[in-house]
């Protein structure tokens, strides 16, 4: 695990990877990214079975999940909300055309009152916020008595890097499928977690690092862990 940045500088350059992903989601086909991609069509597919009621995607990006949520027939289409700290990101998702309702905000300040959500999703995003306590205790506040938890992660994803310059400059830390079954069990949820495959072949993707916002390229295997937990 990486030393935590200060959290002012990480908020900004987080902002700023949100509006360079808003600016790639408008140059191309966003689904394209499911096609080139099966293991995150596969992780979404999952997430989406596991829900249920009213929503909250922590952490939604350009809401491309959302749109498949809506579809899912358990789910109240009137109370899908996605909450990001982008807003060029939050701004792209308005024109998925969707009954969800997007709202700016961090994961670790939720501006929801209490036991609001049937089912709260942090999808990948774990890995991300500058303290994951904060986060799933603030998830666990808006979720109903006995509401689910949905995760995933990458899996112990230092494991996984091929040919890496260092690992991806904003994931924070990676979890095995014990450390991340033992955290849901602090914060009070009865978890399970199950990991899911590999891509055969690593492939090729770009991110900045620290240093001057350089864009670096990496080889990688896509490796999550998939979980649920109930409020207990």
């Amino acid at each position: 695990m990486s030393t935590s940045p200060n959290p002012k500088d990480y908020l900004k350059t987080y902002e700023e990877a949100g509006k360079e992903s808003a600016e790639y989601w408008w140059k191309h086909d966003a689904l394209a990214y499911l096609r080139d991609f099966p293991e995150q069509h596969k992780r979404i597919d999952w997430i989406i079975s596991m829900l249920y009621g009213s929503v909250l995607d922590v952490g939604c990006g350009c809401g491309l999940m959302d749109t498949f949520i809506v579809a899912q027939p358990y789910v109240d289409k009137q109370k899908i909300v996605g909450v990001d700290l982008s807003h060029d990101l939050l701004k792209w998702g308005q024109h998925w055309h969707t009954p969800a309702h997007f709202i700016r905000a961090t994961a670790e300040h939720l501006p929801f009152p209490d036991e609001s959500f049937d089912c709260v999703i942090l999808a990948e995003i774990l890995e991300h916020v500058l303290d994951p306590d904060i986060t799933v205790k603030e998830a666990k506040r808006v979720l109903k008595n006995k509401g689910t938890l949905v995760v995933t992660t990458p899996l112990d994803e230092e494991k996984w890097l091929v040919n890496a310059p260092l690992p991806n400059p904003q994931h924070l830390r990676s979890f095995t499928i014990k450390e991340l079954r033992n955290f849901l069990s602090k914060h009070g949820f009865k978890a399970y977690a199950v990991p899911s495959g590999t891509l055969g072949e690593p492939f090729e993707y770009s991110y900045h690092t620290p240093e001057g916002w350089k864009t670096k390229i990496c080889q990688t295997r896509l490796t999550f862990i998939y979980a649920a937990g109930v409020k207990l």
